[in-house]
């Protein structure tokens, strides 16, 4: 029997000649993989299936936020007021999607992070997963 690594690694044919070579034994046995095979395929297809991005959750609600603006001010907004998780959460998905970014620190102290044209801006009293309209 082969293992799973084996057989995604180095294919059926290497493995199974490797192991003849190995023992000694001239002929290899044909036997029904099918279960094993059914089993690495829903692994793979586990592998490949999207992975959900951390933060895209926190990054959709402030989008959804400077969706509204925009369309009730004709702009987007120059700032947007989060809680603390969507702020985690919005550094993880720069982090995540490898998005280059920097933190600023404005004259009253608060920290902002600029998302396209709009920065946003921790408000660590604010509840946790809050996002404001915009400014």
């Amino acid at each position: 029997m082969f293992s799973r690594r084996e057989l995604v690694t180095g294919g059926l044919a290497a493995a199974a000649a490797a192991r003849a070579t190995d023992s000694g034994a001239a002929t290899v046995q044909c036997t029904d993989n099918s279960g094993l095979l059914n089993e690495i395929l829903t692994d793979v297809q586990k592998i490949a299936a999207p992975q959900p991005v951390p933060g895209a959750f926190a990054i959709g609600m402030v989008r959804q936020s400077q969706r509204t603006f925009l369309k009730q001010a004709g702009k987007y907004p120059d700032q947007i007021d989060v809680g603390l998780d969507t702020w985690d959460a919005v550094i993880d998905w720069h982090v995540a999607t490898l998005q280059p970014f920097q933190v600023a620190r404005h004259a009253d102290g608060r920290y902002a992070i600029r998302f396209l044209t709009t920065n946003i801006v921790l408000k660590p009293e604010l509840p946790e997963n809050y996002v404001s309209q915009g400014q």
